[in-house]
């Protein structure tokens, strides 16, 4: 297992303490994160090992916890000791413990979801089984885990129902000891429903999104639900009809008004794209705006949307990362004011090719900064499995430059962001600082562009006046060929 660890101190006006900002990058390949929280004095990452190619050996695939202090550098690893593969996909702290909703395959292959709770060393005080038996990878999938106001803590669930044959949407609200307070469950004839998200509003009420399957003309359409404090559903409304696309879907909520930022990726083609919805107490939409310009060329899928409020509720910010065939392109976080209007945008450089699945997760941190996960995994040996928490200021500023300290890295080159709109950061590793470092930059017809020398392993080119389009660029250290690669100028 690797650690690649890059951070520093950043002190930033008008802020009473201080902000760092770091890196850290969790390189394994049989690591696959799934959720992190922030406790007092630095983030707790959870995630499940999966298997090498031809190594599948279920009692080697347990859950686990990372933790890292609060400038970005390790501290300690805990794994579940489980005897078959378990997942945690959502924690939460609570400022004691840290509980988590996970799912585990037993001997017989059925899944059961799971409730635990830690203390905030990571240790497992106990793990209780709340859902029902499945046995598809569709079902029991708890997405969610939120501590309520009231101390009381919600999960959002799928469960097969063996009598009907669908898959329900089920949200349990329990106790911090894991004993279940209600239980409410949503499917109807044909139906299979699957959860989006979930979120406690205002009111003490809450806020799910999820999907309902129709069977028998496979179609699928999303609902918005809202439920009082007691779990009872007030209203649904039906805000798309998704046949011909694939979707994501992330909540926020402020004075009883709900944002929803919306992934959407046509499977018939056309670009992929990030949306702002906006509905009142009632389920009525605002407004909608889309942020298409915001895709690099030719996206194939936008995925895992994450939205939030920003620390003084006046704005929003809307994390996400766009993919293409074999690339994972760079994740861009947005700033909205509540009208949906964007005022600023910040490229999270993220240079690895694309595995089996990738997500991001976004939270706000206790000292008015923001933490990003970026999630890259694979199975499979050929391709690496790349995590990185990124933890920015609250303005998403960041410098990782010479003047960070890397403990250890296998990355020739960091180019950021890429794609952009013309500026290109350049970062060499492992060269010497007396090295003479020479850039060369190609056309799509093998043209040569641009060219200059440069004494310092950390430098800015500007494209800004280059059409848009792919440029290939070579790198030579003291005259021998260290690394080529893309820009995508947008």
């Amino acid at each position: 297992m690797k650690l690649v660890l890059i951070f520093f101190t950043c002190i930033l006006s008008g802020l009473t303490s201080a902000q760092y900002t770091f890196r850290f990058e969790y390189d394994s390949i049989r690591t696959m994160p799934t959720s992190f929280v922030e406790v007092e004095d630095g983030f707790v990452i959870t995630g499940a090992k999966h298997p090498n190619q031809g190594d599948y050996d279920m009692d080697l695939n347990n859950s686990h916890l990372v933790k890292i202090n609060e400038k970005g550098e390790f501290q300690w690893a805990k794994e579940i000791n489980q005897p078959y593969y378990d997942n945690i996909f959502s924690i939460k702290y609570d400022g004691q413990n840290i509980f988590g909703a996970g799912v585990e395959y037993t001997e017989n292959n059925e899944r059961l979801c799971n409730f635990l709770k830690f203390d905030k060393y990571g240790n497992l005080l106990f793990k209780k089984q709340i859902g029902t038996i499945s046995y598809t990878s569709r079902d029991n999938l708890p997405t969610d885990i939120i501590i309520k106001k009231n101390g009381t803590i919600l999960i959002n669930n799928s469960e097969y129902n063996f009598a009907t044959g669908n898959t329900e949407y089920v949200i349990y609200n329990i106790d911090k000891d894991g004993e279940i307070l209600n239980r409410v469950a949503f499917a109807q004839d044909t139906l299979s429903c699957i959860p989006y998200d979930l979120i406690e509003t205002t009111d003490n009420g809450f806020v799910a999104v999820m999907s309902a399957l129709d069977l028998n003309i496979y179609e699928e359409k999303i609902y918005l639900l809202k439920f009082d404090a007691a779990g009872n559903e007030i209203w649904r409304k039906l805000i798309q009809t998704v046949d011909p696309v694939q979707t994501d879907f992330s909540l926020c909520e402020l004075n009883n008004t709900i944002y929803c930022a919306m992934a959407t990726t046509y499977v018939n083609g056309g670009p992929a794209r990030l949306s702002l919805v906006k509905y009142d107490k009632f389920g009525n939409a605002l407004l909608e705006t889309n942020y298409a310009n915001y895709s690099p060329p030719e996206p194939e899928s936008f995925d895992y949307p994450r939205i939030s409020l920003n620390q003084d509720s006046t704005g929003l910010l809307i994390f996400g990362s766009f993919a293409g065939a074999q690339t994972v392109f760079n994740p861009t976080l947005l700033f909205l004011d509540l009208n949906g209007n964007v005022y600023n945008s910040v490229t999270i450089p993220y240079q690895h090719s694309i595995g089996n699945g990738w997500s991001v997760d976004l939270r706000l941190t206790n000292d008015g900064g923001i933490a990003l996960l970026n999630k890259n995994y694979s199975i499979t040996p050929q391709v690496a499995n790349y995590t990185e928490l990124v933890k920015l200021d609250c303005q998403g500023n960041f410098e990782w430059r010479d003047e960070c300290s890397f403990v250890s890295t296998d990355s020739d080159v960091l180019i950021f962001p890429n794609p952009s709109y013309g500026e290109y950061n350049f970062q060499l590793q492992n060269i010497t600082e007396n090295s003479k470092i020479e850039l060369e930059i190609y056309d799509n017809v093998g043209k040569l562009v641009y060219q200059h020398i440069y004494q310092s392993r950390f430098f800015t080119i500007d494209l800004s006046d280059f059409s848009n389009g792919v440029y290939q660029y070579k790198i030579i250290v003291d005259q021998v060929e260290y690394n080529s690669g893309k820009l995508i100028k947008i």
